[in-house]
């Protein structure tokens, strides 16, 4: 699909890339430096102000709306240890904790041992593997971040309440599986513990006391949690067709937030206001968004956006690509980079283009404001530029999810405006422009929805393997293979169609509603499990509706279990089959008849 990457507008984007400059993002980060901006607060209201007013200034007309969301925001919280030697630590208590209000819980400390968090994506599947039953009516401490996973274990375990060792620092967080505002059947997946994260010291010094005489402690927490008008600011810069590339990031924070995420705002505003300047040679339009109730609200806002607007989006957005965390400080990598597999080369050529570095890729983790899977978004990038290893090294640095990688600044006190650095926030900005300019002035999209389908198809084997083929995978694969032939017969007709004509915009006009469609078809079933439905922030690994058949070895003396276990899968068969059949019609609808 070379071809369709190299065809863009060359005069839109050497005069956007021209215009790309520093002095715009970089007012945003000082601005942003003394706002600490959490989800329903005047601080939040007066950022979503400020951009509001730069971008009238800039000659756009953007949009707030002002969504009431469900948020929990920590407001205070104590941890002492009791007895004949107490003491009191610091402690942080993260989004949708319980509020202990004015019974404290207390309890005996136990610890349980938990895996090593050794990379970022690790980081965000955390849990605990073995028997929780000791852990009944006991305060737990354990190693990690409090994480939805192991939390809702420990939970269930009957866990009185649970602490969590952060690697260095103690940091901001957020509990709650349920992805953006509970709907009535969310309700009773709302966390019902108490949890709070310490830093490695505190953590070291509650063990000492465990070692020597046992330790009991009690726990204080106060959260708010309930609704909050939180404004949701959207730009529109038109192309000649009603398409249009999502380009969006969060822009609540903990704390000053600058390396997560004032440096995404900053870009945002950037990319808007060069795209600002080349408006007339857009043929798709880019919608920029800034989302709030991403750290309180477990993406909120990103989420509200996506049901409110559902049809539209389905209708007429291109693709979305998550803006978080660029341009820190030693950041200058590009190797946990996320893409959907048909993604894969526009999200590389633009880095190579923008940053002349190549890049290491992803499947995008279930995290992040990657709220618009289930209605089927083709979709790149999430963190983007982040710290060599050697570095992080050097500077005794661990796992993280923004920042750059940087765990000093990470959902701490200290995430401030040195975080940021200039040359490298100016850098991952034509990263963005370079992939917005290509996708809004393409005559076909550029996407290799081939490659999407050897995804599912390789998945599709795996989890055959996995049960021993109780079921058979050979519908799928035979499915796979055929829309593979029929998207090369596509996509040479396209090259080829695109080759002969003067006027490639409305030669491609009968051919890029497929690229679309296809991710109609192919995103859903490869990322989501029910259409217009949001999955729980826990691992959705690829065709998940497949993905039970991992259970199998662990029935072995379970016959009915297995039973089970595949009569599900078979469902989830059919949804994947009929996604292809699907795909392939609309392929079909596009090619000659024989």
């Amino acid at each position: 699909m070379r071809w369709a990457i190299e065809r863009y507008d060359q005069e839109a984007m050497t005069s956007a890339r021209d215009a790309v400059a520093i002095d715009e993002p970089w007012a945003l980060l000082e601005r942003f430096s003394t706002l600490v901006r959490d989800s329903g607060s005047e601080h939040e209201r007066e950022a979503a102000e400020y951009m509001r007013e730069r971008l009238e200034a800039l000659g756009l007309q953007p949009e707030v709306y002002l969504p009431d969301l469900y948020i929990s925001v920590p407001q205070s919280c104590a941890l002492r240890v009791t007895g004949d030697d107490p003491a009191e630590f610091d402690c942080k208590v993260p989004a949708f904790s319980l509020s202990t209000g004015d019974a404290p819980v207390a309890g005996e400390l136990v610890e349980i041992a938990t895996g090593e968090i050794k990379d970022m994506a690790n980081l965000f599947r955390s849990s605990v593997a073995g028997d929780l039953s000791h852990v009944a009516g006991k305060v737990v401490l354990a190693d990690g971040y409090a994480m939805p996973k192991v939390v809702a274990q420990l939970e269930s375990a009957g866990a009185a309440a649970a602490i969590f060792v952060n690697p260095g620092n103690s940091h901001e967080g957020i509990i709650t599986p349920v992805w953006g505002t509970p709907g009535i059947d969310d309700r009773d997946r709302l966390p019902a513990i108490v949890a709070l994260q310490v830093s490695a010291a505190t953590g070291a010094a509650l063990r000492e006391r465990l070692a020597n005489s046992g330790c009991n402690v009690e726990i204080e927490t106060e959260l708010f949690e309930g609704w909050a008008p939180c404004p949701v600011v959207v730009v529109d810069i038109p192309g000649q067709t009603d398409d249009f590339v999502l380009l969006h990031g969060h822009y609540d924070s903990w704390h000053e937030g600058i390396g997560d995420n004032a440096v995404g705002d900053a870009a945002l505003l950037e990319v808007a206001r060069v795209l600002g300047g080349v408006r007339d040679r857009l043929h798709r339009g880019v919608r920029v968004a800034w989302w709030p109730a991403h750290s309180t609200g477990r993406y909120g806002g990103s989420t509200w956006f996506a049901d409110e607007f559902a049809m539209e989006l389905r209708d007429h957005c291109v693709a979305q690509i998550d803006v978080d965390s660029p341009g820190c400080r030693w950041a200058t990598e590009y190797t946990q980079v996320m893409w959907m597999a048909e993604a894969e080369e526009i999200a590389r050529e633009s880095i190579r283009a923008g940053a002349d570095a190549e890049a290491a890729g992803m499947r995008p983790l279930r995290a992040g404001d990657y709220s618009f899977n289930q209605i089927g978004l083709s979709s790149f990038f999430m963190l983007l530029s982040n710290i060599p290893a050697d570095v992080v090294a050097q500077k005794g640095f661990y796992p993280v999810g923004g920042c750059g990688g940087n765990s000093n600044a990470w959902h701490t006190e200290g995430d401030t405006l040195d975080v940021a650095d200039p040359d490298n926030l100016l850098r991952d900005i034509h990263v963005y422009m370079e992939a917005v300019v290509r996708l809004a002035t393409a005559p076909f999209l550029p996407f290799d929805h081939r490659a999407a389908v050897h995804e599912i198809g390789a998945a599709a084997t795996e989890y055959g393997e996995a049960c021993d083929d109780a079921l058979d995978m050979t519908p799928i694969l035979e499915e796979c293979a055929s829309l593979i032939v029929d998207l090369e017969d596509f996509y040479d007709m396209v090259e080829a169609t695109l080759k002969e004509t003067a006027d490639a915009h409305a030669a491609a006009a009968d051919f890029d509603w497929v690229q679309m469609a296809l991710s109609r078809e192919l995103v859903p079933v490869n990322y989501a499990r029910r259409r217009y439905y949001h999955d729980p922030a826990l691992e959705t690994p690829a065709v998940p509706d497949l993905a039970i058949l991992r259970q199998w070895a662990d029935m072995e003396d379970d016959p009915d279990g297995r039973g089970f276990l595949v009569a599900q899968a078979l469902r989830g068969r059919n949804r994947v089959v009929d996604a292809l059949k699907r795909a392939r019609e609309r392929v079909a609808g596009a090619l000659p008849a024989e």
